[in-house]
């Protein structure tokens, strides 16, 4: 289970980079190890979420990064949120296993391309042990970052009851 510490900074990020009046305060329902799930109290949209693991190089300074499972009704929808603004020329990529999503860039946020890949994008973390999101700065800085998907399941499992 996470610390009480890393719980609480994910919900401060979670909660302070949402947009949205709906979005502004989240509330905890359940840690399952390195992932946890929040519901927003107003308007009531889940979402699951995890800090990363590892940052290279580590000779840069990354600020916080994590990986977020939205639930808007029926469909689900992944996102990385980086702590700087990327590139939106380069194509940020997912890696879990052997299969690899690309994704799109808007400021600090990366969505996939192909929005009919988010099931595919989530029953591979669901199989997966971890997974590598390769970024580039604003700045033109490579970057790569490790998410634990332990727990991943629990918690997207988790939506149905949110």
């Amino acid at each position: 289970m996470p610390s009480l510490t890393g719980k609480a900074i994910a919900a401060f990020l979670i909660a302070s980079i949402m947009a949205g009046p709906a979005m502004a305060q989240a509330k905890l329902v359940k840690a399952n190890n390195d992932w946890s799930l929040y519901k927003a109290q107003e308007g009531g949209t889940c979402f699951a979420a995890t800090l990363a693991k590892s940052k290279q190089p580590p000779s840069l300074n990354h600020g916080d990064n994590f990986f977020m499972v939205m639930k808007d009704e029926a469909k689900v929808s992944p996102q990385f949120v980086s702590g700087y603004s990327m590139n939106e020329k380069f194509t940020v990529k997912v890696t879990v296993g052997d299969e690899s999503f690309d994704m799109f860039a808007e400021g600090n946020r990366a969505w996939l391309a192909d929005s009919s890949k988010s099931d595919a994008l989530v029953a591979a973390m669901k199989a997966g042990s971890n997974m590598t999101v390769k970024a580039q700065s604003g700045r033109g800085n490579d970057t790569s970052y490790t998410f634990s998907l332990s727990g991943v399941t629990a918690t997207i499992d988790g939506f149905s009851g949110c």
